[in-house]
């Protein structure tokens, strides 16, 4: 589904670019993405049948498996899908954590959300990604045990294993983490070919 893979990468690289020009003071602060994780389940069905007044659709699987949705006003005109058309579906989640020595950047939480669609008057095509920020403050780090102390923006203080224990050698207390969670859907209906 390349419509909503270009759509995704344009959409988290406006949002990722930014929370950094937010964060931190690029020519001061240094920042340093310490692990990148990301998930991208990808459904293609076809349309088996298409109830237009109660807008609920019935999409059959490639292994032959079917499920009813009921699809959302804002998703396009439902007129314009007919049996026999092919939706595909892209969820993707990511979960990076990025170190940034900065002593304006205070612990937070910030998010943004964008949403994209195709023309109305054609097949109905969407794409919403959300992004969520947390700045947490490094409190204390234990090499020994591989565990470090973070703060989030209330004082709430945890201590936490590290994944990758080398990771705990690149911070100092006073540095900032920053978990950046994105979550994106996007669908487009194509005619069969």
């Amino acid at each position: 589904m390349k419509f909503a893979k270009n759509v995704f990468v344009v959409v988290m690289m406006v949002m990722v670019t930014g929370i950094y020009s937010y964060a931190a003071d690029k020519k001061n602060d240094k920042i340093e993405v310490l692990s990148k994780d990301a998930v991208l389940l990808t459904i293609d069905a076809e349309v088996e049948n298409i109830n237009y007044k109660t807008r609920e659709v019935t999409l059959k699987d490639s292994e032959g498996k079917t499920v009813k949705i009921t699809v959302e006003m804002s998703a396009g005109k439902l007129e314009n899908v007919k049996k026999g058309d092919l939706v595909a579906i892209e969820y993707l989640e990511s979960v990076e954590i990025s170190l940034v020595s900065s002593d304006k950047l205070k612990a937070g939480v910030v998010g943004g959300a964008a949403v994209g669609t195709s023309d109305p008057e054609k097949k109905p095509a969407k794409v919403k990604v959300a992004q969520v920020n947390v700045i947490l403050t490094i409190e204390k780090i234990d090499l020994k045990n591989e565990l470090v102390t973070l703060k989030d923006a209330k004082g709430n203080i945890e201590t936490v294993k590290a994944r990758n224990p080398e990771n705990l050698k690149k911070g100092k207390v006073g540095d900032k983490v920053i978990i950046t969670v994105t979550k994106a859907i996007g669908y487009k209906v194509t005619k069969k070919q």
